[in-house]
């Protein structure tokens, strides 16, 4: 229930971040007009990043090939979009300036667009592997924390004191990198955490959303919304769903979706989705990868990989790309393919 409304918050959030993008973007007038374009792109940015964390924690991600790889590059954007923001209040910044902060972006979007284009060629899996690595976490985290240090050193130099909503802005998104180095680094060092966790990194943004879009468009009263308990009819238990799928090989369809499983089962997709969640602590994409690692270990044991390279072995239990595969596996069994093969 919690991570319910941690999602309904968050597709708020979204909502409102887009529409002030627009609302600055189309905003009439010619004074301060750098910070408005500045601030329309910030506001795209944390709604673009807030809407991957939704659709990855809800079970949608894989239909949206690439979404997530180039969000990431969109984090590239942030700190240095939000410096030259805030460079803005103390002077006029032209589009040139920006540019020459979005050089990290551009590599970074490069590899991303080479990596989706060949995921299935050994090139293309380096540079995920790149783009996913540690070093990848360790040079953004640098790179951001570099520009917060050039932005406090900005306002501290600057004669004009902020506005409320800047220092809010500043806040916001300086804290949410905070908590989410906190975060990488409690999972690297002592135990890992449920990713859902970054459902609660990117409220962050929602808030800044919500403060600033009450500041602009003045809406002092609140619909209260009521939400009510729906008792949940469970018609089939774990174990039959995991046997229904593997003995109907049901995941080998690398399209399957929650609808086209709820269709399988004759089950409603809403009643199937709180199943798995209930019985699994998992969304669908993750209970479904899960199954697929499991019967991908199964066919190896049994010597497919001498007939099947690990691609096609990938393919073969429903995998539709390479990336995406050696994710799950790494998830489900902490190592990669080819050394789970070379421990057999």
């Amino acid at each position: 229930m919690g991570k319910d409304i941690t999602l309904l918050l968050n597709i708020i959030g979204v909502g409102n971040l887009f529409l002030l993008s627009i609302f600055q973007l189309t905003s009439r007038g010619k004074k301060h007009s750098s910070q408005r374009y500045f601030l329309s792109a910030i506001f795209f940015i944390l709604s673009w990043i807030t809407l991957n964390t939704i659709l990855n924690h809800s079970g949608y991600s894989e239909l949206f090939y690439g979404f997530e790889t180039i969000s990431n590059a969109f984090m590239f954007i942030l700190a240095s979009t939000l410096y030259v923001y805030v460079k803005t209040l103390f002077k006029e910044v032209n589009l040139q300036e920006w540019l020459k902060h979005l050089i990290p972006f551009f590599c970074y979007f490069f590899l991303v667009v080479f990596s989706l284009i060949y995921s299935f060629n050994i090139f293309g899996y380096n540079s995920q592997s790149v783009l996913e690595g540690m070093p990848y976490q360790v040079v953004w985290n640098l790179y951001f924390a570099i520009y917060l240090f050039k932005i406090f050193f900005l306002v501290k130099r600057g004669k004009q004191k902020l506005s409320f909503f800047s220092r809010v802005l500043i806040f916001g998104v300086s804290l949410s990198w905070g908590v989410n180095l906190l975060i990488f680094l409690y999972r690297h060092i002592f135990n890992p955490l449920p990713s859902s966790v970054y459902l609660n990194i990117t409220l962050f943004f929602t808030g800044i959303s919500i403060i600033y879009l009450y500041a602009t468009l003045k809406k002092v009263p609140q619909k209260r919304t009521s939400f009510a308990n729906t008792k949940l009819e469970i018609e089939i238990d774990p174990d039959t769903l995991v046997k229904t799928i593997i003995e109907q090989k049901i995941y080998e369809n690398a399209d399957l979706n929650i609808r086209v499983l709820s269709d399988k089962i004759n089950m409603p997709y809403y009643k199937v989705s709180a199943f798995i969640h209930t019985a699994f602590n998992q969304n669908f994409n993750e209970f479904i990868n899960s199954i697929r690692v499991k019967e991908f270990i199964k066919e190896i044991r049994q010597n497919s990989h001498q007939s099947l390279t690990i691609k096609g072995l990938a393919n073969k239990v429903g995998f539709k790309s390479t990336s995406a595969f050696y994710k799950a596996f790494k998830k489900e069994t902490g190592t990669t393919p080819s050394k789970y093969i070379d421990t057999l």
